[in-house]
């Protein structure tokens, strides 16, 4: 299974309706997101303008509790949206939303998780850090003897992989870096069949960190 790249030039389809799947995001992820794109000018007005599904808006008009559940699947045309509007790639559009979630979060809620920790311990923390934002999937740390730890991630919606997989690795590294890592590298492994949840196909997944 290879990792198709997503044009920012439409919006993907979803696996389900908006609101409908049993796949789930913690509602901290999109309140971050529509707060930052309120403090730009115009920020909302040229977004809405972009995604012109009624139902994909509907979804998005909510009121998204930071404690909540929420669909996960709306956050991929979401950051497509996001990356129109910017003039920039999908990728880097989520990298960017990545790096500004990650560095509110591992100051503020996630900060007794992580305070104090080596690089080494912040990586063996990490695949229990992702389950605080999704209620799907499994993800498992291995420590070599390089040094190097590899996350494993199971079950996880092939749908996602364009946006989960550069956010991931964004998080890392910046979780890494906030405990003193240097020339933190992340390598993903090609994904592989993970089978199916329903009619919605997954992927099992392999990250490998390294740093100085």
């Amino acid at each position: 299974m290879t990792r198709r790249p997503l044009s920012v030039l439409r919006l993907p389809t979803l696996p389900a309706p908006a609101g409908e799947s049993g796949f789930h995001i913690k509602g901290v992820v999109y309140a971050g997101i529509f707060s930052r794109i309120a403090q730009e000018p115009g920020g909302m007005d040229r977004l809405r303008a972009e995604l012109s599904d009624q139902a994909l808006l509907a979804f998005y008009d909510q009121l998204f509790l930071t404690s909540g559940w929420y669909d996960i699947f709306p956050v991929v045309p979401l950051f497509s949206g996001i990356a129109r509007v910017g003039g920039i790639s999908f990728e880097k559009a989520t990298i960017e939303g990545t790096r500004a979630r990650a560095t509110e979060d591992l100051s503020t809620i996630h900060r007794p998780f992580y305070r104090g920790a080596t690089p080494a311990q912040v990586a063996s923390r990490l695949a229990r850090g992702f389950a605080r934002y999704i209620d799907f999937g499994q993800a498992t740390t291995t420590e070599h003897a390089d040094g190097t730890v590899e996350i494993s991630i199971q079950e996880m919606p092939t749908f996602l992989l364009p946006w989960y997989m550069p956010s991931a690795a964004t998080f890392c590294r910046i979780a890494l870096e906030a405990a003193g890592a240097r020339e933190v590298r992340t390598l993903w492994r090609a994904p592989e069949d993970g089978g199916y949840r329903g009619d919605v196909p997954l992927a099992s997944l392999q990250l490998s960190l390294a740093w100085r």
